[in-house]
Formats: structure tokens, C-alpha cells, sequence
């Protein structure tokens, strides 16, 4: 079995009053499938790269000495400092605006894209640290795919860890393993 799967599980159900928690005991397993989710991502991946959306012809190129870097992702997270500790380290010179989002609110990002856009800046990163594909989603929404497309700043992206692949991957400008990566 692997991530994406869509599977019948067969077992029981134990409930622990005290902390109002459930456990599945399963004692049968077997695939069936590929997942809503991940065939949805698989779907809107195949149509978007058909219309050109990942086409290395539409990359705008990232500055190599940028001097300010706008940062869309939570102003609460780990990687929010992961991101400003790199690059006052590595290149202190750099101005650094954060744009706080709701990580799991596609919604919240397009809204952080669209007002960097107009900051003048050399680069944004957009995402946020690891978690699992459900939690990664929203970095397969449609609507903020095509924002980070249309927008005129180049975008790294930055979900997730290293094996983890949104769309927003493959329609930024440039792709960053982990958001330490991109800073």
C-alpha cells in the first residue's frame, strides 16, 4: 500500500471514554483503488500540464542576489523560521516580508500571492513544512494554481519535504525540496 491508495479495511472499533478517542483494530486489508483525492490531484495534474502550466518556457527566472524575498506561509509555523534563519545567515542583506496564511486554506494563500505581487519584490516563497497529502492539499487547488501562474513575481515553491510533490510544485517558477531548500 502506498500514499493515494483508496483500500477496504475490515476490523473493529475501540473507544476510550476518558479521552473521547477512537483506535480501528484492523485485522483484514486489501486495495481497492486509487483514492478520490489523490485521482482528483492525478486529474487536474494531466489537464493543467495539457495547457501548458508546467511548460519550462513560462518559468520566470529566480535573482540570483534578490533584495527582498516576500514569504506567504504561517507566521506561527516552523518553517517560517526555518526560512528567515537561512537567509539571515546565508544573506543578511535581504529584506524578508511575511505574509501570514492559514496553511490548510487555499483561500488564505491566493489572498498572500496576490498582495506580495504587488510589494515590487524579486521573489516570493510560498508553502509551508511537511505534513500528509490531505494536509498538503490545498496546494492543489486550482484557483491558487493559477494565481501563482498568473502572478508577475517569480514563485518558489516550497511544500512539504523532499517526497512530497504538490501541483504547486510544477507551476511555480522553481521547486524547493523543504522551505529551508528554498530559502
Amino acid at each position: 500500500l502506498k500514499d493515494g491508495d483508496k483500500v477496504q479495511l475490515r476490523g473493529s472499533i475501540t473507544t476510550y471514554q476518558g479521552s473521547s478517542t477512537y483506535q480501528l483494530l484492523v485485522k483484514e486489508c486489501k486495495k481497492s483503488g486509487t483514492g478520490d483525492l489523490f485521482q482528483k490531484y492525478l486529474e487536474l495534474k494531466e489537464k493543467l500540464e495539457k495547457e501548458g502550466y508546467f511548460s519550462e518556457l513560462t518559468k520566470k527566472s529566480i535573482t540570483k542576489y534578490p533584495k527582498s524575498i516576500g514569504v506567504i506561509t504561517s507566521s506561527t509555523g516552523a518553517a517560517v523560521n526555518d526560512i528567515c534563519r537561512t537567509i539571515k545567515r546565508r544573506y543578511p542583506i535581504c529584506d524578508i516580508l511575511i505574509y501570514h496564511c492559514v496553511v490548510q486554506g487555499e483561500q488564505s494563500i491566493i489572498e498572500g500571492i496576490k498582495y506580495m505581487d504587488e510589494q515590487n519584490l524579486d521573489t516570493m516563497i510560498v508553502g509551508r513544512g511537511g505534513g500528509s497529502f490531505e494536509d498538503l492539499n490545498s496546494y492543489n487547488d486550482e484557483n491558487l494554481l493559477k494565481t501563482i501562474y498568473n502572478a508577475k513575481t517569480p514563485i518558489i515553491s516550497a511544500v512539504g519535504h523532499e517526497n512530497d510533490f504538490m501541483l504547486s510544485d510544477f507551476v511555480a517558477d522553481l521547486r524547493a525540496s523543504t522551505p529551508t531548500a528554498a530559502a
